[in-house]
């Protein structure tokens, strides 16, 4: 009887891990695969008149964000050069009254068409604040655009979104970008930059584009025949994209910037964000995959695309992990094969994301974008499993004060210590050797990460405040000065 049991306990081990590794080694390749193929250039924008544009009513939504952020931002859009819009900048549960009050008093001295409001008990987070943002917009908008928070508009942004819109278009998605940028986050702007020079353009390919949260630009039509934006997700945009695309609608990505916002300064709020988006994006794709109405090449490009910050490298350990538990066992043979499979698989998956980096940015930018990417390779690998076991965990917003720096995570290095020798114990030499080098290797590549975001908090005009001050770069403290003048002169 014990030996039945043992026998089918390793029986079931070696199937387990085989099939991990297998199901590693396909989610790379379809991933490599299917974002290989050229991407096309973005066509030129078409020429407008001002006679019979769209009013498009811009929604900024905030919570408890420092005041200068969102009147910097506010600069960027009173400047649009456009004839028809609305401005609603929407607080939400913000409690404490320094932070939103100062945005009311400056929107008080604009002019009309740029409005503020503050609500508590606003539910569903982002979508919540959205959605609430529709029952204050004027009835003539027939296009919502989305900007956060951080997000600087550049003057002929909505120009170029009315641009992009066909009859049958219901979103038109223009890339994130970002401002505070310098030689020691350089990594960091390239990883962010490939998700849509090959992800989402690849997505476009197949005409499954979906939103991603902010510089987006959405008919209201489009926006009542899905019902609003979804709140069953911590990624609205993606959730509110996979609607349109379920309701028949056609969406557009084009990838040049028309807004600038900031990248996280500090591990905390990197991970955050960074989780986020995993996690949110793992709940869209299960719906995305039960999705029968749209066609199976719109699926696996929402199944790449939603993805794109994910890897495998869990699913290389826990193969790894049923290696050891075979070697404990006694079952040497099959344990230091299945070990040696992990550990091709893991360089494997390493390897196919540096060709993708590489491919895209070249050899000096891609390097760092791929070191980068393998700095938050625990983030990667675990997030997307708890959108199955912990489907209910709540929206966190990333932090945009620069009260505290980065600091090197110890936590990677120590797991990875502790993995490296229980591997040597169990293991032979050339093994464990190739699996030391490849814990080392994240290892290294997390303290890359944060070196980056040290060097991105170092960038003071750039960032938003202290906590305990305000920090302005002179154009924003010009504007502020403006604002306050022309209130007193009311």
């Amino acid at each position: 009887m014990n030996d039945m049991f043992y026998t089918l306990l390793c029986v079931v081990l070696v199937h387990t891990g085989a099939v991990l590794l297998c199901a590693s080694a396909a989610f790379e390749l379809t991933r490599l695969v299917w974002t290989w193929r050229s991407v096309p250039a973005p066509a030129a924008p078409q020429e407008s008149s001002a006679r019979g544009l769209p009013h498009v009513s811009i929604h900024v939504p905030t919570h408890a964000e420092p005041p200068e952020v969102v009147l910097r931002t506010l600069q960027g859009l009173v400047r649009q050069d456009y004839p028809s819009f609305d401005v609603l900048v929407l607080d939400n549960n913000t409690e404490d009254p320094r932070l939103w009050k100062p945005v009311e008093a400056a929107v008080g001295a604009m002019p009309d068409h740029i409005r503020f409001v503050h609500a508590q008990g606003v539910q569903g987070f982002k979508a919540g604040a959205l959605d609430l943002a529709r029952e204050h917009m004027p009835e003539q908008a027939s296009i919502v655009g989305v900007l956060d928070a951080d997000y600087v508009a550049a003057p002929d942004m909505l120009r170029r979104a009315v641009e992009g819109f066909e009859p049958t278009i219901g979103l038109v998605q223009f890339p994130q970008a970002y401002f505070n940028v310098s030689a020691g986050n350089q990594g960091m702007r390239a990883e962010y930059k490939h998700f849509f020079d090959r992800f989402l353009s690849s997505a476009a390919r197949c005409g499954a584009v979906f939103a991603t949260g902010t510089s987006m630009f959405v008919r209201v039509q489009a926006l009542k025949d899905v019902g609003g934006w979804g709140a069953r997700t911590v990624t609205e945009d993606a959730e509110f994209g996979l609607s349109l695309l379920r309701k028949g609608w056609q969406t557009r990505f084009i990838n040049q910037p028309v807004a600038r916002g900031m990248m996280p300064h500090d591990r905390q709020g990197y991970m955050t964000q960074r989780h986020r988006w995993i996690y949110g994006n793992a709940q869209v794709l299960l719906e995305a995959l039960r999705a029968k109405d749209i066609g199976w090449a719109k699926r696996l490009s929402l199944a790449v695309s939603l993805t794109a910050w994910a890897n495998t490298l869990g699913l290389v350990a826990l193969g790894m992990a049923c290696a050891l538990l075979l070697g404990a066992l006694g079952a040497h043979a099959p344990a230091r094969l299945l070990a040696l499979g992990s550990v091709v698989c893991g360089w494997g998956v390493c390897g196919a994301r540096l060709v993708d980096y590489v491919r895209t940015h070249g050899w000096s930018t891609g390097a760092r974008a791929w070191a980068t990417h393998l700095g938050s390779w625990g983030l990667g690998a675990t997030s997307w499993w708890r959108a199955w076991w912990f489907p209910g965990l709540s929206f966190k917003r990333t932090d945009k004060f620069c009260g505290h720096q980065g600091h090197v995570a110890l936590g990677p290095g120590v797991v990875g210590l502790l993995a490296c020798v229980v591997v040597i114990a169990q293991v032979d030499v050339y093994t464990s050797t190739a699996f030391c080098c490849l814990v080392m290797l994240c290892v290294l590549c997390s303290a890359y990460l944060d070196l980056q975001l040290m060097a991105t908090a170092r960038l003071r005009e750039d960032s938003p405040a202290r906590a305990s001050g305000p920090l302005l770069s002179a154009s924003s403290r010009l504007f502020t000065k403006m604002i306050l003048q022309r209130k007193a002169t009311k």
